[in-house]
């Protein structure tokens, strides 16, 4: 299931029609990790662009270069 408005709101007629419960609070560990990792590297990325763009001395790839 994926977690967009629309489906909550989906969810939340249907549980309202039907009576039935889903499950908001469980939380799935693989999924956590995954999107931490993720947002984690786009966060990165994000910031070097940016320093690259406003420091002239700085490539984009210097962090490279540090762990190679």
């Amino acid at each position: 299931m994926s977690s967009n408005p629309n489906d909550w709101a989906y969810n939340r007629f249907e549980m309202e029609k039907r009576g039935t419960k889903y499950d908001y609070t469980t939380l799935k560990t693989e999924q956590l990790t995954l999107t931490l990792v993720w947002s984690t590297i786009v966060v990165f990325l994000s910031a070097n662009t940016i320093y690259a763009f406003s420091d002239p001395t700085h490539d984009f790839w210097d962090f490279l270069r540090a762990v190679l």
